[in-house]
């Protein structure tokens, strides 16, 4: 029994200790979204497209639906044959990158493109993928840390929900 706690015993603490730190963090990241964003620099949202995806419909049109003042969507394919008919929402900007150079894959081409093609006062370039549905805040949270001093590049997680969102 002796062994059992002596080992035991540490783990069930640190767990303790873990699920403490996890509580904090979790309050600092909701007080941190709740709070406006002072400065919000326009920003151009690219998004790399090739070919059908479930749900893609959707997904540009959370990206063209986003809660941030000034930002453009600019979407990027190698030709127009990889845009499905009926995706596209009406509020961005499509750039089409031909994909010249064989030594580059098709979606640095598809991306370089679409920097290219952004608009010149844009701060801020933000890179989503064309399978992600994104929060109407999302580009907020993603900005807001770029205000502080010494900060130049944010990056945020993937969160996987299944479809329903059940255990």
């Amino acid at each position: 029994m002796f062994w059992y706690w002596f080992f035991a015993g540490p783990a069930l603490a640190l767990a303790v200790l873990s699920l403490r730190g996890e509580r904090r963090r979790a309050a600092y990241i909701l007080r941190t979204l709740s709070e406006p964003a002072k400065d919000l620099p326009p920003a151009s949202v690219i998004v790399p497209l090739k070919g059908p995806e479930e749900g893609l419909r959707e997904n540009l049109e959370a990206l063209a639906s986003l809660d941030y003042p000034d930002y453009e969507l600019v979407v990027a394919a190698r030709s127009a044959a990889d845009i499905p008919p009926g995706v596209l929402p009406r509020r961005l900007k499509v750039t089409l990158a031909h994909g010249a150079d064989a030594n580059t894959a098709e979606k640095i081409q598809n991306l370089a493109a679409a920097v290219r093609a952004t608009r010149r006062r844009s701060r801020i370039l933000a890179f989503a993928d064309s399978d992600v549905r994104v929060t109407r805040r999302w580009l907020r949270a993603l900005a807001a840390p770029l205000a502080e001093p010494g900060v130049g590049a944010v990056t945020g997680y993937r969160w996987f929900l299944p479809a329903p969102p059940t255990f």
